[in-house]
């Protein structure tokens, strides 16, 4: 079962810091979680896999404290890719007909990527973010496993 991230500041914060957290309308969990993928539209192509996991149920009621919610990294909200708690609640409500949800979860999706280039001659560029480990000589033909 696939998650959707139609908005493209959360699409692109999750891909560029390798985690966000997300909320979905409803009452109880979504059926998958852990191992997953992503993608932008409804019969899109995959963007990226993902391991999701449900952080806290959200009521209409609760909605503020739940978003405020913070871990290791900071606020929720700020790891949200939307930036404000504000601007989060703004973007429920447009996805929802104006109005929050009586109920739905709050989700931490978490991107698991990996990318394997070939080398041949001295140079490579690997996207910004990425470690390199280089496997074997790049003057040979090497393997970096990023």
């Amino acid at each position: 079962m696939v998650i959707i991230f139609q908005n493209r500041q959360v699409r692109e914060y999750l891909l560029e810091n390798g985690k966000v957290y997300t909320y979905r309308k409803g009452l109880e969990t979504r059926k998958q979680l852990g191992r997953d993928w992503a993608t932008d539209r409804r019969c899109g192509k995959k963007i990226a896999d993902v391991d999701i996991k449900a952080v806290s149920s959200i009521s209409r009621e609760n909605i503020l404290e739940a978003l405020r919610q913070s871990d290791e990294d900071g606020p929720f909200y700020k790891q949200s890719g939307l930036g404000t708690v504000e601007t989060w609640i703004q973007t429920i409500k447009d996805l929802n007909r104006g109005e929050i949800p009586e109920s739905g979860w709050l989700y931490r999706v978490t991107g698991v990527f990996s990318l394997t280039m070939t080398l041949f001659g001295d140079f490579f560029e690997l996207p910004e973010g990425y470690r390199r480990r280089v496997m074997g000589s790049s003057r040979n033909g090497g393997t970096i496993h990023a």
